[in-house]
């Protein structure tokens, strides 16, 4: 399980290092010397293509397309680089725009995808758990159903990103400032890009390949059922009043999030959110051996599924090392990162108020997506109260 959660992403964090070193070779051979830099470059083809999107410039987040907002975010290592290397990203962004504006029902497909994706692999989560604890064959069949299901919806992002990266080729192989040594720059950059989303699937498939290895290990024999003690009770009355404080909470932010002020761990209400995380955690610790009927097992299998954010800190922690490792070898096989020209560095002082206007108004669509969220959202932050059949289980025992 934790291999199906962990080596995905950290394939894709190798795989954007090496496209990243990838990168700064191709920017400290090319010189900056192209007539804009990536950011007026966008802003000039945004305004002849007369798209009702806008550009910002930010040094808070990353290059990205929010089609929600219709907003193309570039960080200011690329907004200010009169390089092809990040023309390319700005093409790229761009092509997602367009992708959005002439296939919606791609762009729609994407958003839904990245929508039940979590649902999909919490399901999956949930159900190995009940595999291997309980010895249910129903539950491995139906998590690697799950698995498989998350790892296909990873195809409607692969051709998404490739038909990007396409019309981002298009879009530049024609400017009469681009040479040959440019666009074979551009299409080497757009090809590195587009691996890191290429390994994740890959590392899906071979992963699933080898599912009977988690069945054969997973074997026959379920959790021996006990009694809990005097003290394990003391503990289950605490566990539970926590995870009635994560309930009230929940259901307030689903209601009023703005009186709520949100999920965050800041404040009284985030204080009740994580005594009531970690209340549940305790209570399917205390309680995941204490009756093994079929409705009991399915009850804590929710509880596991909607605790699926826990398990994968649990992957992340156990794979620290070697992720810390990958990523200090391929950082220090990196001597230096985007040039740093006079003309950028120039670019980038002039342009510090697009800057601080980016920053403002990326903040301020946060804001307001944090006291208005959509009702999506709102349904899927419930799920997190899946415990509570698990809750009711233990005390109608």
């Amino acid at each position: 399980m934790l291999a199906l959660l962990y080596i995905p992403g950290l394939a894709k964090q190798l795989a954007s290092l090496l496209a990243r070193h990838c990168d700064d070779g191709l920017d400290w051979q090319i010189p900056d010397e192209l007539p804009m830099t990536a950011g007026e470059w966008l802003v000039e083809r945004i305004a002849r293509l007369r798209y009702p999107i806008e550009a910002v410039a930010t040094d808070h987040s990353v290059d990205a397309y929010q089609p929600t907002n219709r907003l193309i975010q570039l960080h200011t290592r690329t907004y200010f680089k009169a390089d092809p290397v990040y023309w390319a990203t700005a093409a790229h962004e761009l092509g997602h725009a367009r992708v959005h504006a002439e296939f919606p029902i791609l762009m729609a497909l994407r958003r839904i995808t990245m929508q039940v994706r979590p649902g999909l692999i919490a399901a999956g989560i949930g159900l190995l758990l009940g595999r291997v604890l309980y010895a249910l064959p129903i539950a491995g069949a139906l998590a690697f159903c799950c698995f498989a299901l998350a790892a296909g919806s990873t195809i409607v992002t692969l051709i998404d990103e490739a038909a990007a990266s396409v019309i981002a080729y298009r879009e530049l192989r024609g400017h009469a400032a681009l040479t040959a040594v440019h666009r074979r720059a551009i299409a080497r950059s757009l090809i590195t890009a587009f691996a890191t989303y290429l390994v994740t699937y890959v590392s899906w498939a071979l992963l699933l390949r080898y599912w009977p290895l988690v069945e054969a290990l997973a074997g026959h024999r379920g959790a021996h059922p006990r009694e809990l003690t005097g003290l394990g009770h003391a503990v289950a009355v605490v566990a539970t009043i926590g995870c009635a404080a994560a309930i009230v909470s929940r259901l307030t932010w689903s209601l009023a999030p703005g009186a709520h002020g949100g999920v965050a761990w800041g404040g009284w209400w985030g204080r009740i959110e994580l005594s009531g995380w970690a209340a549940s955690v305790i209570l399917m610790w205390l309680a995941w051996d204490h009756r093994v009927d079929t409705a009991y097992a399915w009850c804590a299998i929710l509880a596991f599924a909607s605790s699926y954010r826990t398990w994968l800190v649990a992957g992340y922690v156990l794979a620290l090392i070697p992720d810390r490792l990958v990523h200090y070898v391929l950082s220090s096989s990196q001597s230096h990162g985007p040039e740093r020209t006079q003309r950028y560095l120039d670019a980038a002082k002039q342009g510090a108020g697009l800057v601080r206007r980016g920053n403002d108004w990326l903040a301020q669509l946060h804001q307001r997506a944090a006291e208005a969220p959509s009702w999506f959202a709102r349904l899927a932050a419930l799920t997190a109260l899946g415990f509570v059949p698990l809750l009711v289980a233990l005390w109608l025992r």
